[in-house]
């Protein structure tokens, strides 16, 4: 919200222009950038770990003796035809159908999980348990953070909104993080 009202008041939707109007220094301008960038990175580098965690599973079982099977390849083929492409878009606007599928399919996935958790059948591997407070939750906790890092991108959502308002979107940050959450 704060990041919003900035963008008002300087008429500025990049951390750089941002920095800019509030300092009147480049260099505070570039030490800016820089953090992005690093934080940015290490947000990168947590994507491509779980992209070859789960791909590697997934294409291992679909495709057991070809080049997919491979972590490292997977990984480029993977970073190079999809992720590179879509983090190269300068427009957001194309990607709000895939969105509203992502939320679906997260969704539709929590309702299957806790159905099939309900059925006597036994049908949910052992392993899976309602709440399990073990590492892996906090290690999965600090992946849920860094993938919610959208404020860095807040300027250029706040940006794109119809009707841009302090007030709307301090609304649009509330749904989506808490339907995200639950």
């Amino acid at each position: 919200v704060l990041l919003a009202r900035c963008c008002d008041i300087t008429g500025e939707y990049s951390f750089s222009g941002l920095c800019w109007h509030a300092f009147h220094n480049k260099r505070a301008s570039k030490a800016t950038q820089a953090t992005v960038m690093l934080t940015v990175f290490g947000t990168t580098i947590s994507y491509v770990v779980l992209i070859g965690n789960f791909f590697e599973r997934v294409f291992g079982v679909w495709f057991p003796d070809t080049v997919l099977a491979n972590r490292v390849w997977l990984t480029i083929f993977i970073m190079a035809l999809i992720v590179f492409p879509l983090s190269s878009l300068e427009d957001l606007n194309s990607l709000r159908h895939t969105s509203t599928l992502g939320v679906v399919s997260i969704l539709y996935t929590f309702i299957l999980a806790i159905v099939e958790w309900g059925e006597e059948s036994g049908s949910v591997h052992d392993s899976v348990l309602p709440l399990d407070l073990s590492d892996g939750v906090f290690v999965a906790i600090a992946v849920f953070n860094v993938g919610f890092t959208a404020h860095y991108n807040a300027p250029k959502y706040y940006k794109e909104m119809k009707n841009r308002t302090p007030k709307e979107f301090t609304k649009v940050i509330f749904y989506f993080f808490w339907s995200s959450v639950w």
